[in-house]
């Protein structure tokens, strides 16, 4: 149950970066981000998941909702406080990235004290791929993640 609500909350998080990313370059109907959303994504987002987080990142003054068109269409726009939190997100990324950098160097250590020579091998290969999906995260190149996150699942299948 905890697990699952803990991986609830990574959803909402990472949705809610993206809707803010999303429109913080162009204006967008809540159908346009989730036509973008479930284009990403192999799990299915659905209304009822989307819309209440909509509101409230509305509620809590991160977007602003406007309407366009004869048909009064909702569309959803990122405000100053918007663009602050996703620089804090961004701050906060770059931090935890450094974290890791920094466990990197410590279980290759302890691998490598250890005489594990082929896990020492296999860290290696994972590390770069976590530099590589980082580096492909930071720039939202979507294929390049899923090409790593194919190649991760390889190596993965290998070692279980």
């Amino acid at each position: 149950m905890i697990e699952k609500i803990f991986r609830m909350n990574i959803k909402r998080k990472i949705i809610t970066e993206y809707i803010l990313t999303s429109i913080t370059k162009k204006e967008k109907s809540g159908y346009d981000i989730l036509k973008e959303l479930n284009s990403m994504s192999n799990k299915k987002i659905t209304k009822s998941f989307l819309y209440p987080l909509l509101e409230e990142l509305r509620d809590k003054e991160y977007i602003a909702v406007s309407q366009k068109g004869n048909h009064r269409k909702t569309c959803y726009k990122i405000t100053e406080k918007g663009k602050k939190l996703i620089k804090e997100i961004e701050r906060r990324r770059k931090e935890v990235f450094k974290e890791l950098e920094n466990m990197d160097l410590i279980i290759y250590e302890t691998i490598k004290n250890t005489k594990g020579e082929p896990y020492s091998n296999l860290f290696k290969k994972l590390s770069t791929f976590r530099k590589k999906i980082i580096n492909s995260i930071e720039t939202k190149n979507k294929k390049e993640v899923e090409r790593i996150i194919k190649q991760l699942d390889k190596i993965n299948k290998g070692i279980l």
